[in-house]
């Protein structure tokens, strides 16, 4: 299945869920944009981010990162989603997400434990913005390649040149605000949880 398939039936199952996700998946990401929100992200967001967590333990901090990189986005005004599911990094599932899994934490309504999970931003329809996955990039793969920066690209070229693919799951801030109890704000106002 390409991206796009999985993003629509993670929307669709966190609206069976009652997440209420805001997913922009109709708004086209023009390639200019891709280039301003890459720099936008690897310079403003990124700085943002260094001061907040500091420069380690990004590697399985893909939760405050992910929502600290949504809450920039939506202040700037730019549409985006919280997506969570796995990251296939050169054919190795690399956090064991279920669907299964995710649904039981959203059930359960909080987790007192270690979330097998990965959260990325989704801008627009398909454009991939993930503040985590280069520092475990660095740590188990390629210790030359930088750990901070922010990955931004179409799914189909983050598969194909970093051999990334992305499998979303879920989507919706809600989700990160019942099970980790992370209050969120979208541009046109707070989540209801």
């Amino acid at each position: 299945m390409r991206y796009i398939e999985y993003l629509k039936a993670a929307e669709k199952r966190a609206k069976k869920l009652e997440i209420s996700p805001q997913l922009p998946i109709d708004t086209l990401v023009p390639a200019r944009d891709i280039k301003r929100y890459g720099e936008l992200a690897n310079n403003e967001l990124l700085n943002s981010l260094l001061q907040r967590f500091g420069p380690f333990g990004w590697t399985d901090g893909c939760i405050p990162l992910g929502a600290t990189a949504f809450t920039f986005f939506q202040k700037k005004g730019i549409p985006c989603e919280l997506v969570f599911g796995e990251v296939v990094i050169n054919g190795c599932n690399e956090y064991d997400t279920t669907v299964d899994g995710l649904i039981g934490e959203w059930e359960k309504g909080y987790s007192d434990d270690v979330m097998n999970i990965h959260v990325w931003l989704n801008v627009g329809k398909d454009l991939v913005v993930d503040p985590a996955i280069a520092s475990r990039l660095n740590e188990h793969y390629d210790n030359n390649f930088p750990a901070h920066q922010v990955i931004v690209g179409k799914p189909e070229q983050l598969e194909k040149k970093k051999r990334l693919k992305y499998i979303p799951m879920l989507t919706g801030a809600k989700f990160l605000e019942r099970t980790c109890q992370i209050p969120l704000n979208y541009e046109n106002g707070t989540i209801s949880a």
